[in-house]
């Protein structure tokens, strides 16, 4: 159930039109192709997606192909000839879709009556979003353009590129990304609030839905000294263009590093002054040092497969603890980090214990009857993220 090599993508546009008050939308992806060895045949991920049109190119002139969906949205793709080794190709397509609404893929939300857009795509949901190549090996740009009526506001990975106004729709291109996998992208459309951070080498901003904005300033201090930290830490800079802290109503990850746009239950990033505990503080603390350490541990070195994820999490963990110990003397950090490590000795003495490193053969959604405890992101999960880390 995994993709082969033979053909390649090098670089994906991905154009969507989105309103969060409809229940469906559509969209487009133009994927640059290389291919690497000769054949008639390839295969992409298009799960539970309705496919208008396939359209392969080369040097704007058709190849006939005949294309057929099968099992976990893999949809295989057969020429009329051979695909000539070495030569580029362009594929279109051009589909349609539902919102999810299990906050996984692109998903909606309703909250304070008004309706937002979000995406979840660790480990596989991407394909649920659009067509790609859903694997993490596949690390290339992406171009994303979004249309979304003209009273609300989107983000995205990258800083917008360009804008435009078209009867009632705002048009916003986004500039390109840097090679990333499929399962790193982020959205976010609605009527977003946005509350900015001072003191990054780099545009920073807390995004909360409607009225929420107030709730922003913990997050605004903290996150400058912990960027600071890192950078000085990998002696590198923060690798984004841009940096957004996004706050997402019942968000089931709990928080997920994409660049850029890192997402986090709202009740996590977004904290009531007024009413805020010491253990609250500490959590976003750690969470936050956690997410923006991927920036680097998986997101710019990023695992070949699924059964290496808990090599991203470990160093993330690792490092989180590390530096928000001693950014946040008050929180007492320190001591959480030994009672997670005790916890984790007394799972690991018992006779059940399961290896660290799981095997995972194919990219099929694993069962989510038994949800593990996440203690990186105080959740319950499943799949390769969550049960690396329990």
């Amino acid at each position: 159930m995994r993709l082969g090599r033979e053909v390649v993508p090098v670089a994906e546009t991905i154009e969507l039109c989105l309103d969060p008050r409809d229940s469906t939308y559509t969209g487009t992806v133009v994927v640059e192709l290389r291919v690497q060895e000769s054949t008639q045949h390839f295969r992409f991920h298009a799960e539970d997606l309705t496919l208008k049109k396939v359209e392969l190119r080369k040097d704007r002139d058709p190849v006939p192909l005949r294309w057929d969906i099968g099992k976990a949205g893999l949809v295989e793709v057969s020429a009329d000839s051979l695909l000539a080794l070495g030569e580029g190709y362009e594929l279109r397509i051009d589909f349609a879709n539902d919102y999810d609404t299990r906050a996984l893929g692109l998903y909606k939300v309703e909250t304070g009556g008004q309706a937002y857009l979000f995406t979840q795509f660790e480990a596989w949901y991407a394909r649920q979003a659009f067509p790609c190549w859903d694997e993490p090996a596949f690390k290339i740009p992406y171009q994303l353009i979004l249309r979304v009526p003209a009273g609300m506001a989107a983000v995205a990975n990258t800083p917008v590129q360009e804008e435009h106004l078209d009867f009632g729709w705002r048009e916003l291109i986004f500039d390109k990304t840097p090679p990333l996998p499929s399962y790193l992208l982020a959205l976010a459309v609605g009527s977003l609030e946005e509350v900015p951070i001072p003191g990054l080498a780099v545009p920073g901003q807390v995004v909360t839905t409607a009225g929420n904005a107030r709730l922003a300033a913990e997050a605004v201090r903290l996150t400058p000294p912990v960027l600071q930290a890192l950078e000085a830490n990998f002696g590198s800079p923060y690798p984004h263009e841009k940096l957004a802290l996004i706050g997402v109503p019942e968000f089931l990850a709990g928080a997920m590093e994409n660049p850029g746009a890192v997402t986090f239950r709202d009740e996590i990033l977004l904290l009531d002054p007024q009413a805020t505990s010491p253990a609250q503080r500490r959590r976003l603390g750690i969470i936050l040092t956690h997410e923006l350490a991927h920036m680097w541990f998986g997101n710019l070195v990023t695992m070949a497969w699924w059964d290496d994820l808990w090599l991203n999490e470990s160093f993330a963990d690792w490092l989180a603890y590390k530096l928000a110990d001693g950014l946040f003397p008050e929180y007492g950090i320190g001591i959480t980090e030994l009672q997670d490590v005790q916890w984790a000795m007394r799972e690991d003495a018992q006779l059940a214990v399961r290896a660290i490193r799981q095997p995972v053969s194919s990219s099929i959604p694993w069962p989510t009857k038994k949800a593990a405890r996440c203690w990186a992101c105080s959740s319950t999960g499943w799949g390769p993220r969550h049960s690396a880390v329990a």
